[in-house]
C-alpha cells in the first residue's frame, strides 16, 4: 500500500463547476434554501460526539484529492442514484432509516433544506447506503459501534429518476450546510479480459496426471509458448518453505466464486461469503471471480486441474477463500460492503481485480470501506488487512482507482517474457508487477486457472496479475503465523515490495512505472525470515515536507520500543547495518545511506535541503548489541520553489518520472498523457529518455489532450528569453502539438506555435519569447491533441536569458561547424557598436563576466575565452572532431559592464579517427555518432540500441545499459546490415586488435550470423575477418588481430549482422588498440593535438600526480633523454609558435 499508516484529515470532496438551473429546465428558488452554518449548542454537541467516537476507534483515512466532477464524462456515472452523507448533527433525527414518500408524494425528512430540494427533483427515495450489511453475520452485528465511528451510519443512497443530471444534484446537494458529502456513483468494471472462443477447457480435455501444472507458466516459466525461461513468479521453490495456512482468509471481492468447484470447495472459507449485489447469502457463479479465486487458492496436489499459489498441500490445507460478491453476469453492488464484512469477519487480505471505467474518479464511502478493512482486518493472523487491487487495463499512466489510492497495493501485469502487457496501466503508484498473460495472440500466453462448470481456462488482465500477488500475500502470512508472529499489514507490502525481480531490462520505457519488479514469491518467503528472527522493525515510517528545505521524518517503535537508526540517501540506494557496529551521526552504513540520527526518538528534522528536490529516508530498530532489523523507507520532496535564475535545463534524464515541479494535466480524463522515457522509432540524436506522448501506443479508438508544463519561473531580471529544444512531431489523422507561453502562473495561456505535419527527426526549435520578458510568473507547456495518431518527443529544453545591464546583446550570433577541426562563429555587433567577447565551454554552462578577460583565461562559473575585440567573426580551430562546442558571446562598454550574453552550439563534422585505443559502448539512444549502416540486403533492417536484443535472451547489456543489436521477428530472414566505425587512421600504428563482446542464441532451429569485416580505404572492398554462426548464449569476449600489412589512414571496421529469425546479434564493449609507431612531442594525452589540454597533463605529471593515458615518448620535449621542468618550457614554446 502506497502508505498504510499515514494520518488525513477526512476531507469532503470539492466539487468545482459552473452551474446554471436554468439550463437544466430545473428551478430552484434559492430563497427557499438556508445556507447558514451557524450551529447551536445540541449540533456542536452531536459533531463532538462523532469526533471522539473516531478518536476511541482510531479511525483513520486516507487522501481524498479534489475531483472536478465538471470535467468528468456523463458515461463514467450510474444513473439515478447518488449518495450523500449527512452531518452528525442530523443522525438521531434520520440515520440508518428508509425514507419514502409520503402522501403528498414527495419523501419528507423533517429538514427543511433536503425536503425542498426532494421536491423539486422529484426524489425517489432515502436508503441508509451501508444497512445491509447487517444481513450478512453476527460478527458484522457485534460490531455496529465501530461502524458508527467511521460514520456508516450516515450515508444514504438518493434515488432519483434516471433522467436527472447527476452533476446538478451532486452540486446542489453539496451546497447544504446539512450534507457533509454529496457525489455520484461511478461505474465500475471487472478487469480480467476474457477468454478467447477457443481457450474454455473442461476437465475431461485435460490429462489427468496433477495435472495442468506445466501450462502455468506464470508459476514456472520454462520457456513455454515463447516465453523466457525464469520469468514467473519463483512458485516451485517457495512451496518448499510454505504452502498456505488455514486460518489466512482471503476475501475474494470479485464475481462469485463456485463454492462446489472440485478444485476450490476443500479451500472454501467455512462462511462461504455473501452476495452483496443482490443482497443474498446464495452467491451466483461467475466465471471472473472462478479464475481469481483459482489463482489465489486452487487445490494442490490433488490430482486435479490447476494449482493455487496458497492452495495448500492436497488435503484442503490452503488459505481459505471468502466470496465477497460484487459482480454477478447482470450487475454490480455492494463495494463498500464487502471490505467491511470481510475485516469483521476474519479476512486478512482483500483481493480487488476491479476498478472505476474512467481515471481520476473515486467514491467516497469505498474508499472509507477501504481504510476501515485495512485499520481492522487481518483477523487472528495480521495486525490489519492489506487490500490489493489490479492497476487496470487502459493502457494508460493517470490515476486509476482504487489502485492508485494510497490505502491500496498496485498490481501492473506483465507478459510471459517479463514485458509489460499490452493493455496494463502504469505509473509511479504502482507497487509491483505480476504474470496477466497475454491471450490476442496465443491463448495459452495467459495465466491458467478455473472458470465454473469444473472448467479450466486462459485469462489475460491485471485481474490475473492481482491475485499472484494476493496468493504470494497468503503464503507470508501463513508463514509467519505458522512460527508464531503476527505481522503488520505493512509488512506485508514491505516485503512484497522489497522482494521483488528487476523488469525494467525488457521494460525500459516504462523504468518507475511497474513497481519495484515483477512479483517473486520465494525471495518474499526469504524476506519474511528476516521479520520472524531478529530484531522487529519500527511499526511505520513518514516524510513530509514542512518547506522548501525542511522534511519531518516520524516513525512509530516496534512492539519491545527499541530505539532507532535513521539514514538517508539522495537517490534511494541503502546498504545494511553491520551486526554489532554502532554508527555515529554522519557516517556511512555499508551499501549506502548516511546516518542522521539515533537514539530513543520518535521524529526528526532533516534541514538545510535543496528545494524541489526528492529525499530518501530508512529506519532501523537496533538492541542493546547493536543487532538491527531489515529496515523500512519512505521518501518525499522538499517543496517547489519559483524558479528565479537562469537557465533552466531540462533533458529528462535524471529518471522516468516526471520532474519535480513540472507537470502534467490530463484535459481528456483517461489516463492517455505524456510519459517519459523512450519508444520505438522515436526521437534520435539526443540520448537517455526524453518527454512523449505516443498516441500510436494507445491503440485504435484512442484519444488524448495532455500538457507537459514546466515550474514557473521568476524571470522579472531577464531580458532576451529564448526557449530551445529539440523534438520530432510524427502526425497522423489530424493529430497536432501546440507550444504555450503563460505570463501568469498557467491561469491563460498564448500559443507560440504548432505542428500539424511530420518534423525531421531530430528538428531543433530555438526562439526569443519576447513577451515573458520581465515577467514573475513565466510557464511554457506542450500540447498533444491526437486520435490514435502517431507521437511528439520533447528533449533537451534550455530557457536562458540575459540579465538586465543596459548593454544589449550582439545580435545573430551563430555557430557553424567548417570541418573535423573547426568552427567558425559570426555576429552583428549591437546598435552602441560595443566590443564582444566569446567564451567556450564542453557544456551549456557560463559564468558572469566580470572585469577584464584575454583569451585563455577561465570565467568563474564556466567557460573560457576565446575572443576579446571588436570584429563580428571568430573561426575556433584546433578542436576534436564530432564533438559538441558551447558558445556564448557577450557585448560590453567601455566601463566593463556586459551584457546578458547569447549562445549559441555546434558540432565539429566526422573526421578521422587518429589516436588509439577507440572505443564504444552504445549508450546512446540511436546509432553512435560517425557510425554508418550499409545494407546489404534489399530490407533495409536497421541496427537497434537498447538493453539485450530488445526483449530477452539477453535481457542486459554486456556493460552499462545499451548495446547494439540486430534481429527480425518474422520473415523474409536473410536481411543484412553493416554496421560501421568512423574512418580510422591507423597507419602510425602496429598490431592492432579488435576486441569486443557478443550474444547470439538460436532459436531453433534459427541461428543468426554475425561477420566481421574491414576494409583500408572508403572505395576499397570489403575483406571478411571471421563469421561467428554458432550459439553463442552469454556474453561471449573476441579479440581479432588486424593485419600489419592492410592498416592504413582511410580504415573501417563493420559487424554485418544476418538475421534469420534468431534472438538476435547482440555486440557491446568495442575497443580498438594498437602500438603507436609515431611520437608527436607534447601530445601527452594523446588526442592527436598539441595544445593547451597537454600543459595541464603536463603539470599534473610534474607534481606528482601523473594521469592515466600520459604518454611518456611524447613528453620529451627537447628530446633530451628526460622529463622536466624544461620540457614543459618547450611545450609552452611550441604551443605558442602554433598559435603565432
Amino acid at each position: 500500500m502506497k502508505n498504510l499508516i499515514r494520518t488525513f484529515t477526512s476531507i469532503a470532496i470539492i466539487i468545482a463547476f459552473s452551474f446554471n438551473a436554468k439550463s437544466q429546465n430545473i428551478k430552484i428558488d434559492t430563497s427557499e434554501l438556508s445556507y447558514a452554518k451557524e450551529l447551536n449548542s445540541d449540533q456542536i454537541r452531536a459533531i463532538e460526539e462523532q469526533q471522539q467516537l473516531e478518536k476511541t476507534y482510531q479511525v483513520v483515512r486516507g487522501e481524498r484529492p479534489p475531483i472536478n466532477i465538471e470535467e468528468v464524462k456523463e458515461e463514467a456515472f450510474e444513473k439515478g442514484r447518488i449518495a450523500i452523507k449527512i452531518q452528525p448533527y442530523l443522525a438521531e433525527k434520520l440515520a440508518e432509516k428508509f425514507i419514502y414518500p409520503d402522501k403528498t408524494g414527495f419523501v419528507k425528512t423533517g429538514v427543511k433544506n433536503l425536503d425542498y430540494l426532494n421536491e423539486v427533483l422529484n426524489v425517489k427515495a432515502y436508503n441508509p447506503l451501508f444497512i445491509n450489511i447487517y444481513n450478512t453475520t453476527e460478527k458484522t452485528i457485534l460490531n455496529r459501534e465501530k461502524h458508527k465511528a467511521w460514520g456508516f451510519h450516515l450515508w444514504f443512497e438518493i434515488e432519483l429518476d434516471e433522467k436527472t443530471d447527476i452533476k446538478q444534484v451532486v452540486k446542489l446537494f453539496s451546497e447544504l450546510p446539512e450534507i457533509a458529502i454529496a457525489e455520484p456513483f461511478y461505474k465500475k468494471e471487472l478487469l480480467g479480459i476474457s477468454e478467447r472462443d477457443n481457450n474454455e477447457i473442461t476437465r475431461d480435455k485435460w490429462t489427468p496426471n496433477d495435472p495442468q501444472l506445466g501450462n502455468q507458466w506464470h508459476y514456472n516459466n520454462t520457456g513455454q509458448q515463447g516465453g523466457t525461461a525464469g520469468c514467473d513468479i519463483s512458485l516451485f521453490s517457495a512451496w518448499n518453505i510454505e504452502k498456505g495456512h488455514t486460518s489466512v482468509i482471503v476475501s475474494i471481492q470479485d464475481g462469485g466464486i463456485q463454492i462446489d468447484h472440485v478444485d476450490l470447495a476443500a479451500n472454501m472459507w467455512s462462511g462461504i461469503g455473501y452476495n452483496f449485489v443482490n443482497n443474498s447469502p446464495t452467491i451466483t457463479v461467475h466465471n471472473h471471480g472462478v479464475h481469481v479465486a483459482g489463482t489465489v487458492a486452487a487445490v494442490n496436489n490433488n490430482n486435479i486441474g490447476v494449482a493455487g499459489v496458497a492452495g495448500g498441500s492436497g488435503s484442503g490445507d490452503g488459505i481459505r477463500l471468502m466470496s465477497s460478491q460484487v459482480f454477478t453476469t447482470t450487475g454490480s453492488g455492494g463495494f463498500h460492503l464487502a471490505p467491511i464484512h470481510a475485516a469483521d469477519n476474519g479476512a486478512a487480505i482483500s483481493q480487488n481485480s476491479w476498478g472505476y471505467t474512467s481515471a481520476n474518479v473515486f467514491e467516497q464511502n469505498v474508499l472509507d470501506a477501504i481504510d476501515y478493512f485495512n485499520a481492522n482486518g487481518g483477523g487472528l493472523v495480521l495486525n490489519g488487512g492489506i487490500t490489493i487491487f489490479a492497476a487496470g487495463n487502459s493502457n494508460a499512466t493517470g490515476n486509476w482507482y482504487p489502485g492508485c489510492y494510497s490505502g491500496t497495493f498496485a498490481i501492473a501485469a506483465t507478459n510471459n517474457q517479463d514485458v509489460k502487457s499490452w493493455y496494463s496501466n502504469y505509473g509511479a503508484w504502482i507497487d509491483i508487477s505480476a504474470p496477466g498473460g497475454e491471450t490476442n495472440t496465443v491463448t495459452q500466453r495467459g495465466v491458467l486457472s478455473s472458470i465454473s462448470t469444473n472448467s479450466y481456462a486462459y485469462y489475460q488482465g491485471t485481474s490475473m496479475a492481482c491475485p499472484h500477488a494476493s496468493g504470494v500475500a497468503a503464503l507470508i502470512v501463513s508463514y509467519a503465523h505458522r512460527n508464531g508472529i503476527m505481522l503488520d499489514n505493512i509488512d506485508i507490502a514491505d516485503i512484497l515490495r522489497n522482494s521483488t525481480d528487476n523488469h525494467y531490462g525488457v521494460n525500459a520505457g516504462f523504468v518507475g512505472n511497474l513497481g519495484t519488479g515483477r512479483l517473486n514469491a520465494f525471495k518474499a518467503l526469504q524476506e519474511t525470515q528476516s521479520y520472524i528472527s531478529g530484531v522487529l522493525n519500527p511499526k511505520n515510517i513518514t516524510a513530509v515536507a514542512n518547506s522548501t528545505s525542511e522534511i519531518n521524518i516520524s516513525w512509530t517503535k516496534n512492539d519491545n520500543a527499541n530505539d532507532v537508526m535513521l539514514v538517508w540517501s539522495a537517490d534511494g540506494t541503502f546498504g545494511t547495518p553491520n551486526e554489532g557496529s554502532s554508527y555515529s551521526i554522519g557516517n556511512t552504513i555499508p551499501g549506502g545511506g548516511i546516518v542522521l540520527y539515533r537514539g530513543a526518538a520518535t521524529t526528526f528534522n532533516h534541514v538545510g535541503l535543496a528545494a524541489a528536490t526528492k529525499y530518501y529516508y530508512r529506519v532501523f530498530s537496533y538492541n542493546a548489541s547493536n543487532e538491527y532489523s531489515s529496515g523500512r523507507g519512505t521518501s518525499t520532496a522538499t517543496w517547489c520553489d519559483i524558479l528565479t535564475s537562469l537557465p533552466v535545463l531540462e533533458n529528462f534524464n535524471t529518471s522516468s518520472t516526471l520532474p519535480i515541479c513540472w507537470e502534467i494535466i490530463d484535459n481528456q480524463g483517461n489516463g492517455q498523457v505524456w510519459q517519459i522515457g523512450t519508444h520505438t522509432s522515436g526521437l534520435s540524436g539526443t540520448g537517455g529518455n526524453y518527454a512523449f506522448l505516443n498516441s500510436d501506443g494507445y491503440g485504435s479508438g484512442s484519444s488524448q489532450n495532455s500538457d507537459l508544463v514546466t515550474p514557473i519561473m521568476d524571470l522579472s531580471a531577464y531580458t532576451n528569453v529564448r526557449l530551445e529544444f529539440k523534438h520530432y512531431f510524427r502526425e497522423y489523422t489530424g493529430s497536432s502539438g501546440k507550444l504555450f507561453y503563460s505570463i501568469n502562473g498557467g491561469a491563460s495561456w498564448v500559443q507560440i506555435q504548432q505542428w500539424s505535419v511530420t518534423t525531421a527527426n531530430p528538428v531543433s526549435f530555438s526562439q526569443v519569447i519576447s513577451a515573458v520578458e520581465g515577467q514573475a510568473a513565466v510557464r511554457f507547456k506542450w500540447n498533444y491533441t491526437g486520435s490514435w495518431g502517431y507521437y511528439w518527443d520533447i528533449d533537451d529544453i534550455a530557457i536562458t536569458g540575459d540579465v538586465s545591464t543596459g548593454v544589449a546583446n550582439p545580435n545573430s550570433f551563430t555557430a557553424t561547424p567548417a570541418n573535423s577541426t573547426q568552427i567558425n562563429l559570426a555576429w552583428n555587433k549591437n546598435t552602441d557598436n560595443n566590443n564582444v567577447m566569446i567564451a567556450v565551454n564542453t557544456s551549456n554552462t557560463f559564468g558572469t563576466p566580470s572585469g577584464n578577460y584575454s583569451a585563455g583565461q577561465p570565467i568563474s562559473g564556466g567557460g573560457t575565452v576565446i575572443y576579446n575585440s571588436s570584429g563580428t567573426s571568430f573561426n575556433h580551430s584546433g578542436l576534436n572532431p564530432s564533438t559538441t562546442y558551447y558558445y556564448k558571446a557577450w557585448s560590453y562598454n567601455s566601463e566593463t559592464i556586459y551584457s546578458g550574453g547569447v549562445t549559441a552550439q555546434a558540432n565539429t563534422l566526422c573526421g578521422t579517427i587518429s589516436t588509439l585505443p577507440f572505443t564504444e559502448g552504445f549508450e546512446a539512444a540511436g546509432i553512435p555518432s560517425c557510425w554508418t549502416q550499409e545494407y546489404v540486403s534489399t530490407h533495409n533492417l536497421n541496427w537497434s540500441f537498447g538493453a539485450g536484443n530488445g526483449g530477452s535472451n539477453p535481457s542486459t547489456a554486456f556493460q552499462g545499459s545499451r548495446n547494439a543489436y540486430i534481429k527480425i521477428n518474422g520473415t523474409p530472414r536473410g536481411q543484412s546490415t553493416k554496421l560501421i566505425t568512423p574512418p580510422l587512421n591507423l597507419s602510425s600504428y602496429t598490431d592492432v586488435q579488435l576486441t569486443f563482446y557478443y550474444f547470439n542464441q538460436f532459436w531453433s532451429p534459427d541461428q543468426d550470423v554475425l561477420r566481421v569485416y574491414y576494409k583500408n580505404s572508403a572505395s576499397g572492398s570489403w575483406v571478411l575477418l571471421n563469421t561467428y554462426n554458432a550459439n553463442v548464449n552469454s556474453w561471449t569476449s573476441v579479440t581479432i588481430n588486424i593485419p600489419n600489412g592492410v592498416l592504413s589512414n582511410d580504415f573501417y571496421i563493420a559487424f554485418e549482422g544476418e538475421a534469420n529469425w534468431g534472438y538476435g546479434v547482440c555486440i557491446d564493449a568495442v575497443t580498438i588498440n594498437g602500438v603507436s609507431s609515431l611520437v608527436i612531442a607534447g601530445d601527452v594525452n594523446g588526442d592527436g593535438f598539441v595544445n593547451v589540454g597537454d600543459i595541464v597533463w603536463m603539470v599534473s605529471h610534474l607534481n606528482g600526480s601523473t594521469p592515466a593515458g600520459f604518454i611518456m615518448a611524447n613528453a620529451d620535449v627537447n628530446l633530451n633523454g628526460s622529463v622536466n621542468i624544461a620540457d614543459l618550457s618547450a611545450l609552452i614554446n611550441l604551443i605558442l609558435n602554433v598559435i603565432k
